[in-house]
């Protein structure tokens, strides 16, 4: 080896002697250790990873039931493999013998039957998380580990083990809850009904404060309270849903005495003291914070016996007294008086709160203080209570400081620390550090004389440039829509009297197509060719283009034409010399669309810009802006600002359509349909709404909505014996892209049932761009029925109809689109198609419905060809929920 070629030859032969004793240990320590038997395993089932247990990159887990059951498997004897799965997973795998035990579960007469649980509890639910539906509001949930209920051997060793583990480490289980939970507040405030009453008959509490010291508590110039305890009220007005009438306080014994007589009910920070608490009538409630002190001098130190500045308090008194004379401590009533005291040679040492001391220190109004920052003591602060008030207040209050955490409560301290160097004044900078101040002044000074000088060379340069990027389009270097906007509104200011102008905008059909087909350059050439064609007109002032969105924009001199069929005419044939291109060796044919929008007095350009875009949208190929465009626009602008409010206002209505028996004229089903009672814009139909919110996404908070109340109606009136009929629910395309779906769908279905249950899909759910996404698709949609959900079709025949997807998904129900019905009136070879159609469902099991049926011929049509049922006006239109709760009394 290369790291001992300095050994001479003697020296390799006398360390290859030694180590050969060593060689010989260490194969025989290694024989006896392989001899060793292994110890047995003990297969752990857990169920709560990704939430209350980790697991890092080497595979380890961590989390309180993982360190406990690692304990107790020491304990045992035993070698712990945790195995992890969901809840159903471990309960399936410890039923067939796959792992000894699952730990961290409730114990729950239903699971007694089958599981024989821990003698000793092995800690309690963390409140912020679902222990399978058995977590118990308002109570302490214990958690046990549990084995199979005939494996009693097996429980009684771990029992065992469970015992010497408590026995040997008796705050074991506080330690692992502190570690894991304790750094952070409970995840839900969780109060009982009789401390929710206290609240509800105690809207407003009186609180005490002794506010002397910033920033933990002071008074501003306006007389309001501000600082840490200032958070502090706030937050407890928040989360309980009271007021805090404060009463503010200079020293504890004003304090006391406002308690005492009934002017105060809580003090907000009341040192934590027992003794104290139970001589003064006052409860405390648990510590939520800990104040730490220290001791502020001059800068040129103390003397040997020093007068030490500080508050009246019982802390100050005790720690103060064991090193100090009485005569040496002297009382002030603020922080400011004590510090004041040492600035001014009064006192030696201030002994003070350390966020205080720094605070008025930093502040600048004692530049010549100093405090090492060393903490001399501690204090913890808790909330004292009077015993004059019921005891809930005090649980309520404990229960709150949990829910803080103490993060929470650190992040109030620390507030005012925040930028202290910010608040820092100039004149305690220059004291402290006159050299640099100066030093750094004649510095900054020099830079700033180079930068301006620097700056005045570059600044044409710099502005030219980036004004050439904000005025240019990037990818064809022609002149842009933010250029055009402002020449626009220059251009007309110089040429009012040549008569009238309109803004018009010229978008490529079908851009995203031809830019998927043959590219971006295509959209760059055909932008550049429409921009070179407009330059030689002279009605088309200003043209510019945007090439992301494939559009040109021109001022337009209206008064070069006689009419509006001139214009038209023009704008025609500006489009004819600019309709093909050359790709290759293809001629392809482009399509442009045109939007104008006139300028009026107080019209701006930017406004007609966006006009003549509402135009652009209506051309077909050329469109005139007109007002209807823009009350169109605003309508479906409401409808989106609206749509949340409407939801969380549960404004959305679900009425019913009866589907029928064609045989027996029987109602056999309903259809969820959705109505808008809009507080706002009246009753909407689906119609006006609908197509905004499959565009913006919001139809799937819609969909769910519906579901659930569609399934929420089922379940009750199956709880009360009402009739029920199957409902179908449309669901939108954008489900089967849309994350946890599948998961939120078993929820549902886990809580309400999935039976009776039908849901409603066109063809166009599994028209995707790739295979992937369409093979996703399909997936979801086995899931749904392997979950019980009953599968439709919807619209079918209205359209281009994939038959494969009759094969690739377990469809229970063929719904024929209404149109197909209509084009067979008359008409035998559509007659014959929908003959077809209903055979096809048949032979392939499905039910078929037909919808839209208006008239009696139609539904003896359908029942000829054999259809099972139908849905339309002729049996009965859709009806609210209680309408449609009496209609079932009669036609089933």
């Amino acid at each position: 080896m290369e790291e001992y070629e300095y050994i001479e030859d003697k020296d390799r032969f006398f360390a290859s002697f030694i180590s050969i004793p060593f060689l010989v240990c260490g194969l025989s320590l290694q024989f006896t250790v392989s001899s060793v038997q292994a110890r047995p395993l003990l297969r752990v089932g857990i169920h709560h990873v990704g939430t209350d247990i980790t697991q890092d990159a080497a595979g380890n887990f961590y989390g309180m039931e993982t360190d406990f059951m690692q304990a107790l498997g020491s304990y045992a004897g035993r070698e712990v493999v945790f195995v992890p799965g969901t809840w159903e997973e471990c309960r399936f795998r410890l039923e067939h013998g796959e792992i000894d035990v699952i730990s961290g579960i409730v114990k729950t007469p239903q699971r007694e039957q089958t599981m024989r649980f821990s003698r000793l509890m092995m800690g309690r639910a963390n409140d912020s998380r679902d222990v399978h539906g058995t977590l118990l509001p308002h109570r302490v949930n214990q958690l046990y580990f549990a084995v199979r209920r005939d494996d009693e051997a097996l429980m009684q060793e771990l029992d065992l083990a469970a015992d010497q583990l408590i026995g040997n480490r008796p705050y074991f289980v506080s330690h692992l809850y502190q570690l894991y939970y304790g750094q952070r507040g409970s995840a839900e405030l969780r109060l009982t009904e009789r401390e929710q009453r206290f609240l509800k008959s105690h809207p407003v509490i009186s609180a005490v404060v002794v506010a002397r010291e910033a920033p933990f508590a002071y008074v501003d110039k306006e007389g309001n309270l501000q600082g840490t305890m200032k958070k502090l009220a706030d937050r407890l007005e928040r989360d309980l849903g009271i007021k805090l009438a404060l009463v503010i306080e200079q020293d504890y014994a004003a304090a006391q005495e406002d308690l005492d007589k009934g002017r105060a009910q809580i003090l907000l920070n009341a040192e934590w003291d027992a003794s104290w608490a139970a001589a003064h009538n006052t409860d405390l409630s648990a510590a939520y914070l800990t104040s730490y002190y220290t001791t502020v001098t001059r800068r040129n130190g103390a003397p040997r016996a020093p007068r030490i500045a500080c508050l009246q308090k019982r802390l100050t008194d005790r720690v103060l007294l064991e090193r100090y004379e009485a005569n040496q401590i002297h009382y002030y009533a603020t922080a400011e008086e004590c510090l004041r005291a040492v600035s001014n040679g009064q006192a030696d040492i201030a002994f003070l709160r350390q966020e205080s001391a720094q605070y008025n220190i930093w502040q600048g109004d004692f530049p010549d203080l100093v405090t090492d920052g060393i903490v001399t003591s501690s204090q913890d602060i808790a909330i004292g209570i009077s015993d004059q008030m019921e005891p809930e207040l005090l649980s309520i209050l404990d229960k709150e400081i949990r829910f803080i955490g103490p993060n929470g409560i650190f992040d109030y301290a620390s507030f005012y620390d925040q930028g202290l160097d910010k608040r820092r004044s100039i004149r305690s900078l220059f004291y402290a550090y006159p050299q640099y101040f100066i030093t750094g002044l004649l510095l900054l000074f020099f830079i700033l004389l180079l930068l301006t000088w620097r700056q005045s060379q570059m600044r044409r340069s710099h502005l030219k440039q980036m004004q050439h990027i904000i005025d240019t389009d990037r990818y064809t270097g022609l002149y842009n829509r933010s250029w055009f906007k402002y020449e626009a509104s220059k251009y007309l200011k110089g040429h009012e009297a040549q008569g009238h102008f309109a803004i018009v905008e010229i978008g490529i059909s079908r851009r995203d197509i031809l830019v998927e087909t043959y590219g971006q350059d295509v959209i760059v050439e055909l932008l550049r060719r429409m921009e070179a064609t407009l330059q030689k007109t002279e009605w088309a002032k200003l043209p510019a283009v945007h090439t992301s969105t494939g559009r040109v924009f021109f001022l337009l001199h209206m008064d070069a034409f006689d009419d509006r069929t001139q214009l038209t005419t023009a704008l025609t044939h500006l489009m004819h010399l600019n309709e093909y291109i050359s790709i290759g060796h293809l001629v392809v044919h482009i399509a442009f669309h045109i939007g104008i929008c006139p300028l009026k007095p107080g019209l701006s350009v930017a406004d007609a810009m966006n006009h003549a875009n509402l135009a652009l949208h209506e051309a077909n190929p050329i469109c005139f802006y007109n007002a209807e465009m823009q009350q169109k626009a605003e309508f479906q602008s409401r409808i989106e600002s609206l749509q949340q409010g409407a939801l969380s206002r549960k404004e959305f209505e679900v009425w019913y359509q009866p589907k029928y028996d064609l045989a027996t004229r029987k109602c056999i089903g309903a259809e969820a349909l959705v109505r808008w009672r809009s507080r706002e814009l009246g009753f909407l139909m689906p119609g006006q709404f609908i197509p905004r919110f499959e565009s913006n996404g919001f139809i799937t908070q819609l969909d769910f909505y519906m579901l659930t109340h569609v399934m929420e109606t089922v379940k009750e009136r199956r709880t009360t014996g009402l009739p029920i009929v199957p409902v179908s629910v449309n669901q939108s395309r954008l489900h089967m892209q849309e994350k946890n779906y599948l998961a939120y769908m078993q929820r549902l279905k886990t809580y309400y049932g999935a039976e009776d249950i039908e849901l409603e899909l066109t063809e166009t759910a599994f028209d995707f761009d790739t295979p992937e996404m369409r093979e996703h698709a399909l997936h979801v949609m086995h899931e749904l029925h392997e979950m019980g959900f009953r599968l439709s079709i919807d619209d079918f025949g209205s359209g281009y109809s994939d038959l494969t997807i009759l094969n690739a998904i377990p469809l229970d129900v063929m719904k024929i689109d209404r149109s197909l019905l209509l084009a067979s009136r008359g008409a035998k070879r559509m007659q014959a198609v929908l003959a077809r159609m209903i055979d096809l469902g048949h032979a392939l099991g499905m039910t078929v419905i037909c919808e839209g049926i208006e008239e009696h011929e139609q539904e003896e049509m359908l029942r000829s060809y054999g259809c099972d049922h139908g849905q339309g006006y002729l049996y009965s239109k859709p009806m609210p929920e209680a309408e449609f709760s009496s209609f079932l009394e009669h036609h089933i």
